[in-house]
């Protein structure tokens, strides 16, 4: 019998069973249901079907395979469904974003943003629609600050700035300062507009103007001003000092009068009141009785005595006028210098002052020797140019430097300075170019016996007086 159903179960198709192979056979015949005894029957549970009820009647019930809100239709074919994908969505499972930014739909350089079912462009400035199609008015946000107008164009706009601003907005001050003010000033720039903060000195719209402190006539008892650089110089007549002059110079004090002899002030000079028996500037000079009265000579001042060792005394010129001058004899026992063109005073060893006391300051501007235009400032042995148009130099020669050779007098160094110049002087001299000898030789009256001191430089030279 056993033999009889093993047969019968191998004859059968899977799932079934009997002599007639109609019974079917629980799990796993029946797979989703159960066998009630009737031939053929496989009774199902719900949304299963089949003859052995393994088939899914609700694929999409029970599995949802559509994503992204596809809907699902369940096909009796092969126990499979079919998705229906809502808009912007692909794939059997409507797993797949469709990229609507594939066709490049933005234009004019935007910026494709994909989305779902759609896409967003993103607009370079200047642009706007959906496809960045249409041309946007940059001057409706009102761009422009300081200016007269806005003008738009294709991608872009345009501002007509108001006078003094600059930028693609004007917004920028425009710097109203460069190049303006001269001679150290400090510029402060104002909205199309400057205004310039002059150094002590100068003045004018751009302080080109070195204000004249000689102006006010400021220097006393005949001294001439030399005008500097927010100050001026006093060169005082002999017989007066001070900044202004306004010293009278005590030439008595300390007494330069030898052999107790009494000093008597003189302007610009003094007078010495000798003793009996002596004699000279100084008194300093003993008088000596003529052996033979009738001999008695007058004084060669243009000569000088010095020892001679076989002759006992000799008779030199004394150079008593320098290199630059020639002394002549007066007939009341005096002398004067014939000066060399171009040099002047008593000793003929001055430059630059005339008159017999050297009082009086020669006129280095006639003829005027500066250039370009130039204006000319008379100083003492020496001239300060005023130049005009941009021209530097001593003499307004020069677009470019100030310094030349003759820029500085008697060895000193020019120094550039950009709007002006300063010279650096040797030991000896002072003044803006160096034109003034300090001469602080004479002052202590070295030369003895009626001598005459001059002033070389830093040194000095004793003119000595002969008496026959």
């Amino acid at each position: 019998m056993q033999i009889k159903i093993l047969f019968i179960l191998e004859r059968c198709r899977p799932g079934w069973k009997s002599e007639l192979c109609d019974q079917c056979m629980p799990y796993p015949g029946c797979k989703h249901g159960y066998c009630n005894g009737s031939p053929w029957q496989c009774i199902c549970d719900i949304n299963w079907g089949g003859i052995l009820c393994d088939g899914d009647l609700n694929f999409c019930g029970t599995h949802e395979p559509c994503q992204n809100g596809g809907t699902c239709t369940c096909s009796e074919i092969n126990n499979t469904s079919i998705c229906t994908c809502l808009p912007g969505w692909t794939g059997n499972r409507c797993q797949t974003n469709i990229n609507e930014c594939e066709s490049d739909p933005c234009i004019n350089g935007g910026t494709c943003l994909d989305l779902v079912n759609g896409y967003r462009c993103l607009c370079d400035p200047g642009w706007e629609g959906n496809q960045c199609q249409f041309d946007a008015d940059e001057c409706s946000t009102n761009p422009c600050v300081n200016a007269k107008g806005c003008r738009n164009l294709v991608g872009d706009y345009q501002c007509t700035c108001l006078a003094g601003w600059s930028g693609k907005n004007c917004d920028q001050n425009l710097n109203d300062c460069l190049g303006q003010c001269l001679n150290g000033a400090t510029c402060i720039d104002l909205v199309n507009d400057y205004h310039c903060a002059c150094l002590p000195g100068f003045t004018g719209r751009e302080c080109q103007t070195n204000i004249n402190e000689c102006a006010s006539n400021p220097c006393l008892n005949g001294g001439e001003c030399v005008d500097l650089i927010a100050d001026y110089r006093c060169i005082c007549p002999v017989g007066f000092k001070g900044y202004r002059c306004e010293i009278d110079d005590d030439l008595c004090h300390p007494n330069p009068c030898h052999n107790g002899a009494s000093c008597l002030n003189r302007q610009f000079d003094y007078t010495c009141i000798c003793p009996k028996g002596f004699q000279g500037k100084n008194c300093s000079i003993p008088k000596v009785p003529c052996q033979n009265p009738p001999c008695e000579a007058p004084t060669d001042r243009c000569a000088t005595v010095v020892p001679n060792s076989s002759l006992g005394m000799r008779h030199m010129s004394s150079s008593l006028c320098g290199d630059h001058g020639k002394c002549v004899n007066d007939h009341m026992g005096g002398f004067s210098c014939v000066c060399d063109p171009g040099y002047t005073g008593k000793y003929c060893h001055e430059k630059g002052w005339e008159g017999r006391f050297c009082q009086i300051n020669k006129n280095d501007c006639d003829p005027n020797p500066c250039k370009n235009n130039g204006s000319c400032i008379d100083a003492i042995a020496d001239y300060i140019c005023n130049c005009k148009d941009k021209w530097k130099g001593k003499t307004c020669n020069s677009r470019h430097f100030h310094c030349d050779l003759s820029t500085c007098q008697n060895g000193g160094t020019c120094i550039d300075m950009g709007e002006t110049f300063r010279c650096h002087c040797k030991s000896g001299w002072e003044g803006h170019t160096c034109q003034i000898a300090k001469n602080p030789s004479c002052h202590s009256n070295p030369c003895l016996n009626g001598g005459t001191c001059v002033n070389i430089g830093t040194s000095f030279l004793c003119i000595c007086p002969r008496r026959i």
